[in-house]
């Protein structure tokens, strides 16, 4: 014999449950005392890592390199664009401005009679082109395995490869930047895998992410920091399950520990870091 849990009374009006409205919460929440935050972070920075070297700068990780200034001049502001010698150069300019363009549409669109420009509107989608490998995956064989090569390999399926990605700020937009990646294709070798016959494509939603250069102080390193102590619960967390990673369970911990410590320091500066700067606002 089997018993159900009793439902509700449908004699009974349904009450919908209060949920407390947001600015209710934050209005609620009892402001940090700073003062004993830092004192506190104190006390364990000193337990738990060594003092880092600061920046005398908190801003200096901000100053981009320049380079040549071969890209030019942004057609908006005048500014100059920095260095971008070529596609494979990774100084913190090129870097930053290619991180920067995801931001916004890619999409070429008409103003006017003659004048096409790219959309610009903040992005929402991305947009990669991708083809497939057959066999591309090769790996080391197994002894005995009866389809390992000469050299030792064997295929385990296929690899894909990624095409660069462009972003659109709308269901409409990504599709345009889909037609017009499908005509460039089109003109390769039809035997190549770049044509647009193998060529398929992936539209996911995207937010931009401010680049670590247009962090303000302190606070661009927080997160780097931040990673560090998740890697470091990952492998202490390996290390309880797995005998042969126990060797290195003490260094992980202790990377644990002090990139917590190091996160909680640099957030107590980025906080006086905006005091200052509102102070001087003011």
């Amino acid at each position: 014999m089997t018993h159900e849990a009793p439902g509700p009374d449908p004699q009974e009006p349904f009450v919908t449950p209060t949920v407390p409205r947001k600015e209710n919460i934050v209005a609620d929440t009892p402001k940090l005392d700073l003062e004993r935050v830092r004192q506190a972070i104190d006390v364990i920075a000193r337990a738990w890592a060594p003092a880092l070297p600061r920046a005398v700068n908190p801003d200096a990780h901000r100053l981009l390199y320049e380079g040549c200034n071969c890209a030019g001049e942004d057609d908006d502001t005048g500014e100059p664009l920095g260095c971008n010698c070529a596609e494979t150069c990774t100084c913190d300019s090129c870097e930053h401005q290619r991180h920067v363009t995801s931001g916004r549409c890619r999409a070429r669109i008409a103003r006017g009679d003659l004048l096409v420009v790219a959309c610009g509107e903040p992005t929402r989608f991305r947009v990669r082109g991708y083809c497939v490998h057959r066999g591309g995956v090769l790996r080391t064989a197994d002894p005995g395995d009866l389809l390992a090569t000469p050299n030792g390999t064997v295929v385990l399926g296929d690899s894909i490869q990624w095409h660069e990605p462009t972003y659109a700020c709308s269901t409409g937009h990504a599709r345009l930047l889909m037609n017009a990646d499908r005509e460039y294709r089109a003109k390769f070798d039809p035997d190549s895998l770049l044509h647009v016959d193998h060529t398929f494509y992936e539209i996911t939603p995207f937010r931009y992410q401010p680049d670590h250069l247009d962090v303000p102080g302190p606070l661009h390193t927080v997160v780097a920091q931040l990673r560090s102590a998740q890697w470091a619960a990952l492998m202490v967390v390996e290390s309880e399950f797995f005998p042969e990673k126990r060797v290195g369970h003490r260094r992980n911990v202790e990377t644990l520990l002090r990139s917590v410590a190091d996160a909680l320091q640099l957030t107590a500066e980025y906080i006086d870091y905006r005091d200052k700067a509102e102070a001087e606002e003011d």
